[in-house]
């Protein structure tokens, strides 16, 4: 999602209100026949199923529209809906943040700040803090957006890129110290489109925006290296995504948006059920594979066409095609979004863009769940792992089908204005079915809802199930034996993906639930027939786990497998390879280690000392010259005796052993290398010396301080080249 001018916010909402009064005549005019001819068979084979990437769908929040009240308020907002179901995996945050500083918990004082109705203060916001305490309380995995948004560029209003630097380093920091081990933090929103800057001009380029990664990068991965960077692809700009592509080993995902076509409105859905025929399909071209993470299904986006039981329907069979398809490590919808009016407000004489207007907000009141709302729920409660082959004899009845191995759910979306009598063949040995129903009062209803369209369990006799879908509608069967003993179900495997390279040798499993299952135990080896293994262990019932203890190799091949396990027996996901690669700047944890300002050009309208400063931190006679260098330009010179220069250093992980390397001269007394509490070594040569210190963490330590310092008759010492890396 971009950020609009206010001549593009006039522009827009026009848009939006003409699409919304065109999109319900469009509607009409090309919605199928009143009902079909012939009552509509649709037939499920097990055949060959595809093991889908995404069972699960994650969740957007707009930070700066969330007040705690929406997000706690009973029968109304997102913590009940899915805190409840444990139904969203990942969250992403930051959208409305982009120049809002988390720790001081306000805007930035630039003047950029669109917070919608808390503008004013912005004191319910639903913060950073409130944020990972939820996603740490639910073991959901944190999509963090850094203020990227807030820089400096081109002469416009905002605050040095150092200081977003040390704000995302601090940020991955505070992540890490609440033990969370899967976390993802987004470089800037659709940086690419240059909206956010509100004009061409200012627009940064794509070069600009790929020399930073490696800043950003060496930010996070120094405090933990099972963090991952995400960055921005662009579809229709092929020299974004190349520039991108030569700083490949700098970032771990790519990030792509969908939107509505503008002009069609409800025709769109109606005139084809192909989500690829109304929107580009996301591919990443370039020569280095990446994951592509959906962050944004923006289907039913802007409003108009977004806020009724239609908006339900469409969302839906588009994020049953896009989970089908296997192009993405993960989809996300905005279900917190009520796009009734389309454009962003954020003054009181209009309604805010987001889930309440500005009057409601005043007498407390908040709006009901949005349309994705709706289509989250049917595709997380629906989608097993394994996608078996559905087809309909009625193109206006599209049949989706999904299995774990025991139960078989399909999904029918009646797009018909009367109900449809239908035939589902499925096979097995089914005896009981649930059914239940998306639908509302009429396509327009804005407050649609999901419930049984059934009572629990009725019976099926044979393969075959005749029910009445209503008008306009979707509906979901479950089809299983009543076996209470059933062993677990079938499932796929998550992260790492089949055939995924540059894999973090600290990498975090993930797979999807198996049903029934009350453990799980994951096996890791470089052999295929996953003899001796380097990982063994139970993890219980989790879906998702990492070894901190346990180093996976670099540049090795290695074979994964998941067993889920009950007391009536277990079921083994697929054997999954993966590649592990050494990635530039994570094998050594210090940063800035040749005393450089980190080779990006952003920093040369800046003092180097502001950026050295945000890692580095010197004594009262030691300073950052650009002389004496033992490579490079730029060395500390120590100037008498007890000066040092010292830095915590992140991304360690306990009882393990690391060194400490370096290169020092002095013209008197002594220069020494040292890490607090664990040792030192020292010379007094008037050339570059090499020093190593080797050392090991203890039992609970992520992190350690090192130093280079002066001691006794010392004229003038140097350092240079300082580096921990993990002790082989």
């Amino acid at each position: 999602m971009s950020f609009w001018s206010g001549k593009q916010h006039r522009l827009r909402r026009r848009l939006a209100a003409a699409v919304g009064g065109a999109g319900a005549l469009l509607a009409g005019l090309l919605a199928p026949a009143a009902t079909a001819a012939t009552p509509v068979t649709v037939t499920v084979s097990a055949s060959s199923p595809t093991v889908l990437r995404n069972t699960s769908v994650g969740l957007n929040n707009v930070m700066s529209e969330i007040s705690d009240q929406m997000w706690s308020e009973d029968g109304h907002w997102m913590k009940q809906t899915y805190v409840g179901q444990g139904m969203s995996k990942i969250m992403r945050w930051g959208f409305g943040t982009s120049d809002w500083d988390p720790f001081k918990q306000r805007p930035y004082p630039t003047g950029w700040w669109w917070g919608g109705a808390n503008e004013a203060t912005a004191q319910d916001t639903f913060t950073f803090q409130e944020f990972i305490a939820y996603c740490k309380s639910t073991g959901t995995i944190p999509l963090i957006m850094v203020p990227w948004e807030s820089q400096t560029y081109n002469g416009l209003p905002g605050v040095p890129l150092s200081q977003i630097l040390a704000t995302t380093h601090r940020m991955a920091q505070y992540v890490r110290d609440r033990g969370i081990t899967n976390a993802e933090f987004e470089i800037g929103n659709e940086a690419y489109f240059g909206d956010q800057f509100y004009t061409d001009a200012a627009k940064p380029t794509p070069a600009f925006y790929a020399d930073q990664l490696p800043d950003f990068w060496h930010a996070i991965k120094t405090v933990r290296s099972s963090f991952k960077v995400v960055v921005g692809m662009d579809s229709w700009n092929p020299a974004w995504d190349e520039a991108l592509d030569k700083q490949y080993q700098y970032f771990d995902i790519v990030a792509d948006h969908i939107y509505p076509s503008y002009a069609k409105g409800w025709a769109s859905f109606y005139a084809t059920n192909d989500l690829w025929s109304k929107y580009p399909k996301p591919v990443w071209d370039p020569a280095h594979p990446k994951p592509i993470l959906l962050d944004e299904f923006n289907v039913v986006w802007p409003g108009g066409f977004a806020s009724d039981l239609g908006g339900s329907l469409a969302s839906l069979d588009d994020l049953l095609q896009a989970g089908q398809s296997n192009l993405f490590d993960g989809i996300m919808t905005w279900p917190d979004t009520y796009t009734y009016g389309g454009g962003y407000g954020n003054d009181s004489a209009s309604p805010a863009y987001g889930v309440f207007d500005y009057y409601a907000a005043l007498d407390g009141q908040t709006k009901v769940l949005t349309p994705d709302t709706l289509a989250h729920t049917v595709f997380n409660t629906a989608v097993l792992p394994l996608e078996e082959n559905a087809t309909s004899s009625d193109a206006h009845v599209p049949a989706y089908a999904y299995s774990d191995g025991d139960t078989t759910n399909v999904v029918l979306i009646n797009e018909y204005a009367t109900d449809q009598p239908t035939n589902v063949t499925v096979p097995g040995s089914a005896d009981h079915v649930d059914g239940f129903t998306l639908a509302g009062q009429s396509i327009t209803d804005t407050h649609p809802t999901y419930s049984a369209l059934f009572g629990a369990g009725a019976a099926v006799t044979g393969s075959d199930f005749n029910v009445d879908l209503p008008a306009y509608s979707a509906v979901v069967l479950k089809f299983y034996r009543d076996n209470a003993a059933a062993r677990p179900g079938h499932f796929a495997t998550v992260s790492p993906h089949p055939d995924q390279s540059s894999v973090s040798s600290y990498q975090d499993f993930s797979w999807a639930k198996s049903a029934g299952a009350t453990n799980y135990h994951l096996t890791v080896s470089t052999h295929r027939d996953l003899s001796a293994p380097v990982i063994s262990q139970d993890v219980g019932d989790v879906t998702h786990f990492q070894d901190v203890s346990t180093q996976l190799d670099s540049a090795t091949q290695y074979y994964g497998q998941v067993t889920a396990s009950n007391a009536a027996g277990s079921r083994a996901g697929p054997v999954n390879v993966f590649r592990t690669a050494r990635v530039a700047g994570v094998a050594n944890h210090v940063v800035n280690s040749g005393f450089e300002h980190g080779g990006s050009p952003v920093y040369t309208a800046h003092p180097d000392e502001e950026v050295f400063s945000q890692f580095w931190t010197l004594s009262s006679d030691a300073h950052r010259v650009a002389s004496d260098a033992h490579r490079g330009a730029y060395s500390v010179q120590l100037n008498g005796d007890g000066q040092s220069v010292t830095q915590h250093v992140f991304g360690l992980h306990p009882n393990m052993n690391y060194r400490l390397t370096g290169y020092v001269k002095t013209d008197g007394g002594a220069v020494s290398l040292s890490v607090a509490g664990a040792g030192s070594g020292s010379t007094g040569n008037g050339s570059y010396t090499k020093i190593s210190v080797p050392f090991t963490t203890g039992a609970n330590a992520y992190s350690a301080d090192i130093s280079c310092s002066s001691s006794g008759a010392v004229g003038q010492a140097y350092c240079d080249d300082l580096t921990v890396i993990r002790d082989r």
